[in-house]
Parts: C-alpha cells; sequence; structure tokens
C-alpha cells in the first residue's frame, strides 16, 4: 500500500512538473516572440530580455499584428478630429479601459506642410489609439527663413516638451512617414535606441543604406541626454543623422531595426516643396567627433515665437537666428 501510495504521489508531482515545465516552455516561447522583432544593427549576439523593454503590457488589443493601407487622400484638418473614435486633448489621448504607463511624445520637426501634416495627424491618431498608447503630439516649427536644421528642432521638441508631461518615451517623427504595420510598437527600450522606419515606399521598401537612421526613431529620455542631442551644425538637408549614429558608437549604446516586413513606411509626396541639401555635410561629419559635447543640447538657443494648444497637436514655433549667428563659417552651405 505504501508503495502504491508513493507511486501515486510521484506520479502527480511528476505530473505537475510537466504542467510547470510545459507553462515556462508557453511563456518563454511567448517572450521570444514578443521581442524577435528586434534586430540589432552592429551584433547579432545580444538578446533583449523582457525586464529590458518598457511598453506597459497591461492594455490589450487586437488584430495588431497586420499590415494596413495608409490612406495618403487629403483631408480638412477639422474633419480629422470628427472622424477619431477616441477624442484627443492638446494632441494627446490615453485609454481609458486600461493603464499604459509609458508617456509618449510624438515630436515632429515642420515647417509649411499643412496638406501632409493633416494626412499625418489622421494617419497617427488613429494608429496610436488603435494600439492603446498613452501619448502626445508635438509640432515643432521652424518659423525663421533660415534654411530647415532638423537637428535643432528635435534639440528644440525634447526641450519643449518637459513643460508638458513627463515623459518616459520620444519618438522623432518624420512628418512625411506612415507606418504600414499595425505592430510597429511606439515604446521605447531602457538601454537602447531602435530605428522604425528602415524600409521605405521611394526605395523599393530596401535600406538606403548601411547606417541610415532616419525617418522615425525610438528613444529614451535618458539615453537622447546622454548623446548631448543631435549635432546643431546641420543646416538644410541631410547629415544630422548619421552623425547621431557616430555619437550613438561613440557612447557604446545599442541599436536596433525592426524586422524588414514591419519597419515599412510610406513616404508621402512633398508636392513643390523644395529640399535644399547641406554640400558641406560630410566635411562637417569628418570632423564630428570633436564636438560631441559641445554641439547638441547644451549649446541650443532659440526664441520660442508661439506656443498654440489645439485639439489635434501642440504646435511649437520657433526661430533659430540666434543659433544661426554662433555657427562657425566653415559650417555654411
Amino acid at each position: 500500500m505504501e508503495a502504491c501510495y508513493l507511486n501515486s504521489r510521484f506520479a502527480k508531482t511528476l505530473g505537475k512538473r510537466r504542467v510547470i515545465a510545459r507553462i515556462f516552455a508557453l511563456i518563454s516561447i511567448v517572450t521570444l516572440v514578443k521581442f524577435t522583432f528586434l534586430t540589432e544593427i552592429a551584433s547579432d549576439k545580444y538578446s533583449i530580455g523582457k525586464n529590458n523593454y518598457t511598453g506597459a503590457r497591461r492594455c490589450i488589443t487586437r488584430n495588431v499584428s497586420e499590415g494596413i493601407e495608409v490612406n495618403t487622400k487629403a483631408v480638412v484638418m477639422k474633419e480629422v478630429a470628427q472622424h477619431l473614435k477616441g477624442k484627443p486633448h492638446r494632441g494627446g489621448w490615453a485609454p481609458i479601459d486600461c493603464k499604459r504607463e509609458i508617456k509618449v511624445a510624438i515630436i515632429v520637426p515642420y515647417r509649411n506642410r499643412p496638406e501632409n501634416l493633416s494626412i499625418f495627424l489622421r494617419h497617427m491618431h488613429n494608429f496610436l489609439q488603435r494600439q492603446k498608447r498613452n501619448y502626445q503630439i508635438f509640432i515643432i516649427e521652424q518659423s525663421d527663413d533660415l534654411l530647415f536644421n532638423r537637428g535643432s528642432l528635435l534639440n528644440i521638441g525634447y526641450k519643449e516638451i518637459q513643460k508638458y508631461d513627463n515623459f518616459t518615451c520620444l519618438i522623432f517623427h518624420d512628418l512625411d512617414m506612415l507606418s504600414e504595420h499595425t505592430s510597429v510598437g511606439y515604446d521605447c527600450i531602457k538601454s537602447g535606441i531602435i530605428h522604425l522606419s528602415s524600409r521605405l515606399s521611394v526605395t523599393n521598401y530596401t535600406l538606403p543604406y548601411k547606417r541610415y537612421i532616419g525617418g522615425v526613431l525610438s528613444i529614451s529620455p535618458r539615453t537622447f541626454q546622454k548623446l548631448n542631442g543631435y549635432a546643431n551644425t546641420f543646416w538644410g538637408c541631410g547629415g544630422e543623422d548619421d552623425e547621431l549614429v557616430n555619437r550613438i558608437e561613440h557612447n557604446g549604446i545599442k541599436l536596433y531595426r525592426l524586422t524588414e516586413s514591419m519597419s515599412r513606411y510610406h513616404c508621402l509626396s512633398h508636392g513643390n516643396s523644395e529640399q535644399v541639401y547641406n554640400k558641406n555635410r560630410f566635411k562637417i561629419l569628418e570632423s564630428s567627433s570633436s564636438r560631441y559635447s559641445l554641439d547638441g543640447l547644451n549649446d541650443l538657443v532659440y526664441d520660442t515665437i508661439e506656443a498654440s494648444e489645439g485639439i489635434l497637436f501642440v504646435k511649437i514655433s520657433v526661430s533659430l537666428l540666434k543659433l544661426r549667428s554662433l555657427i562657425h563659417k566653415e559650417f555654411d552651405i
């Protein structure tokens, strides 16, 4: 009888162990699936642990893992808010049926593209609400007549959003790029940077070049501060993203991309707007290593012309005339 009891107890114990083992195996598979969308650019040996991902998982979304058709049809701004299921306030929204611990700031450098802006806002609000993100959209407008300085506008966005809330995740987002996949999580990781938009419609969904990290970037405020932000010396198109890659490598920060299928972004047409490239950007890049701690957030100067809060976004208009007067002549284009 005792032997039968021991065998019975052993069987029960073994059965429990098998159940526990299966549970742990299932958890491991789910965890693996959850993080395999991140691939490191520099090395394939580094893996992301569960505790290294800051995105809150208390909100459950439906049918989020699928491609979507981007609506590029022109829309009047006032119609955007009317057709949203969730009504934003001051450019922000948060789900009421679940909790998102991560507060995301979408920071967009901008000048004189009203048609693209309305299309972008229609897409982004629907996209982020479908993911049940806790977010706020900031449009940082360069209102002077100087050449566009994307890096400085993103630096300014980082400075200005601190007046509104304690954001724990930054998404630097070009106005003309719209995700084609619902699973692109607009979250941040604690000890790394994620490049979200590596496959673009204008390049037939191929990587423009190996070190490309333009378009849409996910980064924590702490990491951005460690980098001293973007360089302020790139006036006109090009250079600031490549210089940021140098800063990332210099600081030993991990850089990731999404898998090819998830990093597909549709690029909106710019119409007749002219893009002027900085002809000296490669020369500036060659000497950038000597300015990482001098050129960026810590030497940023600008004037705020106007800050307005609408339903769909917060717009901060700035002048970079003071900053331009400090830039050395060798950085002229």
